[in-house]
């Protein structure tokens, strides 16, 4: 019989260090989010990483997303909108065409064609 792992979320995390630190055994989070005794524990070691990384992220819409600055926004934002007109338009992509469509704006961005 295989089992199926259940996977925590943000969230959950969240919610399992809230639990732990209001008196809950490992044993009755575990029942109560449907997963492993071993996962509660790894969550709670891990506590101060997830606590440090909610409350620094908690701006975002996702607490554990991370939006790196690459000095390159504006093609990013253009490749962007490429993938979501062909999604639109039911076009399927690859990642040599979106990597050549991505050099062709760098190459138009630098030489100032646009902004």
């Amino acid at each position: 019989m295989a089992s199926k792992r259940n996977f925590l979320t943000s969230e959950q995390k969240i919610n399992v260090i809230k639990l732990s630190e209001q008196g809950s055994s490992i044993r009755h989070i575990a029942t109560e989010l449907k997963c492993g005794r071993t996962q509660i524990n790894n969550v709670l070691k891990r506590k101060a990483e997830i606590l440090e990384q909610y409350e620094g992220l908690s701006n975002s819409a996702s607490p554990f997303t991370k939006k790196r600055k690459t000095g390159f926004e504006e093609i990013n934002r253009l490749c962007w909108i490429f993938f979501q007109d062909c999604s639109k338009r039911h076009i399927n992509l690859s990642g040599p065409l979106l990597k050549e469509k991505a050099l062709k704006f760098a190459t138009l961005y630098h030489r100032g064609t646009f902004h």
